[in-house]
């Protein structure tokens, strides 16, 4: 009897602990899923410089000017066509108003913040030509030079302004819906990424492009609203890094390769739905020294003009990550002195900063190059070796065993073929360069998930290739 005591209180504390492991489990994701809730309000940076005057004009609705830090009006009733500015003076900010074509009458100083808040839901305000939705609050700098003034709204506002800036309006409604539930969850995941400049996101590329009411479209704002507060979560319950670029070129980048972390749902693997969109294929070709038709500068002076120091080239050589993205080029002048650079180095010595964007320019570090020295040759078991000029002398191996060594001191060698006799350069002169996508590479492709859109996929599919292994929430 005292055995099967032990036993019966032995299992009754096992049972008690594992209750109290689904207890805890249960709790911790309930209260994960509390944390993920929808904010009341985003706070956007527009003006985020060295401003020190800014002029904020009700232009539909009507507004009335708050000091936060007492909650007290500054002005009760601002009525469409009305101005207030704000101006930073001796630390303070110095606050004007002005009735539609009337003057500028200064309404006293306040430590600030200052708030332009909206008294209906319709009403916008405009700041530097562009009308926003929400309120507008200007407040000090983090370091007390200058004015930043920040769009408070509500989120799906937000993403109203966002989706026009990030994709097309004329886009597959189901592409604009993976590309609302993408835009969402990022801002979610990334809400206090600006915190402590006062806000939670910036306007620019740094988070993501916004466009206030003006850029807004009847699509875009369908999407958004047809998935209202759909998010993505990962296998743990938190928001998922939900990285989207332009096009992938064909094959998406493992996080890992470009931001570090290592995220199961963000691996490299073949994107056949971005191929033929956008800018899938770009490329250029030009000379390796002097100047092409077109003024551009040749690699050799766009190398020495970026701090190398580097003779004439004779090869060209790139490292490959297993997405099949340059990691690095190491180029070879004729003294056998090597210089290299990333992959994205290389592409920003033709098109600093990818700033300009087209077909016939450098987009990126997802491309292959050949010189009018490159040549192949194929060896034992039909394997092709490609080799990019430098090579002054080849050895040939005969049928009975011999070698024999070609060389030139003329700048080429000649091969004899079975199309004839060939000549290979040992200075190359041109550079092809043939390059795929536009972007980092990492998570959805914009022009894959057009394409997938294309085919009939649902947004929920097109969110389910691109973040694998996610799951798709709707949040309150």
């Amino acid at each position: 009897m005292s055995g099967n005591l032990w036993r019966k209180k032995f299992l009754s504390v096992i049972v008690l602990l594992a209750m109290a492991v689904v207890w805890v489990f249960t709790f911790s994701s309930n209260q994960r899923m509390a944390a993920a809730a929808i904010p009341s309000f985003v706070r956007i940076g527009i003006v985020t410089g060295d401003s020190t005057i800014i002029d904020l004009e009700a232009s539909q609705g009507g507004y009335r000017l708050l000091d936060k830090a007492t909650g007290k009006a500054i002005i009760s009733s601002i009525n469409c066509g009305d101005t207030c500015r704000v101006k930073m003076e001796s630390g303070k900010l110095k606050v004007f108003g002005a009735s539609a074509g009337g003057s500028m009458k200064e309404k006293g100083s306040f430590k600030g913040p200052v708030v332009m808040e909206r008294k209906s839901s319709d009403s916008l305000v405009e700041l530097d030509g562009k009308r926003y939705r929400g309120s507008m609050e200007v407040r000090a700098n983090s370091g007390g030079t200058g004015l930043v003034a920040i769009n408070q709204l509500m989120l799906e506002e937000y993403l109203y302004g966002v989706l026009p800036r990030e994709v097309s309006e004329g886009w597959p409604l189901e592409a604009l819906k993976a590309q609302a539930v993408a835009a969402r969850t990022y801002t979610l995941r990334t809400l206090n990424k600006h915190s402590d400049e006062g806000y939670d996101l910036c306007s620019g590329t740094n988070c993501q492009v916004y466009g206030g009411y003006d850029c807004e479209g009847a699509n875009c704002t369908r999407a958004v609203n047809e998935t209202k507060g759909m998010v993505l979560q990962d296998n743990l319950g938190e928001m998922a890094v939900t990285l989207f670029h332009s096009n992938s070129g064909g094959y998406l980048e493992d996080n890992v390769n470009v931001f570090g972390a290592d995220l199961y749902y963000l691996k490299a693997k073949p994107d056949p739905y971005s191929k033929g969109y956008g800018l899938y294929d770009w490329g250029l070709t030009t000379v390796l020294e002097g100047r092409d038709s077109s003024g551009r500068m040749g690699l050799r002076e766009l190398l020495n003009a970026d701090g190398a120091s580097i003779g004439h080239i004779e090869a060209i050589k790139l490292i490959k990550n297993p997405a099949g993205r340059v990691e690095k080029v190491i180029i070879t002048d004729d003294k056998g002195n090597t210089t290299e650079k990333t992959g994205s180095q290389f592409g920003c010595l033709y098109n600093p900063g990818f700033q300009k964007v087209g077909a016939d320019q450098f987009m990126g570090r997802f491309f292959d190059l050949e010189t009018d020295a490159t040549y192949s040759l194929m060896g034992v078991n039909g394997l092709v070796a490609t080799v990019s000029g430098r090579e002054r002398s080849l050895s040939v191996l005969g049928g009975g065993g011999t070698t024999r060594t070609i060389s030139s001191g003329q700048g080429a060698l000649s091969v004899q073929g079975a199309a004839g006799t060939g000549s290979i350069k040992v200075l190359p002169k041109t550079i092809t360069i043939k390059g795929h996508g536009w972007g980092h590479g990492v998570g959805m492709s914009q022009w894959g998930a057009y394409g997938m859109a294309k085919q009939g996929f649902g947004f929920n599919q097109i969110l389910a290739f691109y973040y694998s292994g996610t799951r798709l929430v709707t949040l309150k």
